[in-house]
C-alpha cells in the first residue's frame, strides 16, 4: 500500500527533502527501482534524476534504494 500523503509529509520533514525528492522517494517506495525507469516517471533526463537520487540517498544516510525504503518504512512505522 503506498504511503499516505501525512506519511510522505513527515518523511519530507524529517529528512528534509525537496518536493522533487519526496516525489522520487515515493517512486522507490512504490517499487520503481532503476533511475532509467525513474526519470521516465518524472519527466527527468537520466542524469538529473541520477543527481536527485544522490542528493535523497544522501540526506538520508544511505548508500543505496533498497536501503531508503528500508530506513522510511521503518521511521513510518511500516516495517
Amino acid at each position: 500500500m503506498p504511503l499516505t500523503r501525512k506519511e510522505l509529509d513527515g518523511l519530507r520533514r524529517a529528512f528534509r527533502l525537496s518536493p522533487r525528492e519526496l516525489e522520487l522517494l515515493a517512486l522507490i517506495l512504490d517499487g520503481v527501482s532503476t533511475n532509467a525507469e525513474l526519470a521516465e516517471r518524472t519527466g527527468l533526463s537520466f542524469a538529473t534524476t541520477k543527481i536527485y537520487v544522490h542528493q535523497l540517498l544522501s540526506k538520508i544516510g544511505v548508500p543505496d534504494k533498497l536501503a531508503a525504503a528500508i530506513v522510511c518504512l521503518k521511521s513510518v512505522g511500516r516495517l
